[in-house]
């Protein structure tokens, strides 16, 4: 399990930081990412997802383009849980074997 969090404060992420997290690493199974969408960097660029991942939280009510580049992305979801509003017929649709889904 891995959690990043960055305030509001903090200068914005590298480029790449998020997505070479994601593309290799072959272990990580939780991930928790508490961040801002103006600290993000101003491409963020998914492509490949490699993480066995099982469980997504996204902490920040303010991480509503984190999401949007995620979840398309990472399949095989069992659980996921958002601090913001998020269409949940987007989510059922692309992780058919999501087990939990929290919502504020």
């Amino acid at each position: 399990s891995f959690s990043l969090e960055v305030y509001c404060d903090s200068p914005p992420l590298s480029e790449g930081t998020i997505e070479h997290l994601l593309k290799d690493n072959h272990t990580l199974q939780t991930l928790k990412l508490n961040i801002p969408d103006d600290v993000l960097p101003s491409s963020l660029n998914i492509v490949e997802v490699n993480t066995p991942l099982t469980t997504l939280e996204i902490g920040s009510s303010e991480s509503h383009n984190l999401s949007i580049s995620l979840f398309p992305h990472i399949k095989g979801l069992h659980c996921i849980k958002l601090c913001h509003p998020y269409q949940p017929h987007l989510l059922f649709h692309s992780h058919p074997s999501l087990r939990q889904f929290d919502l504020p």
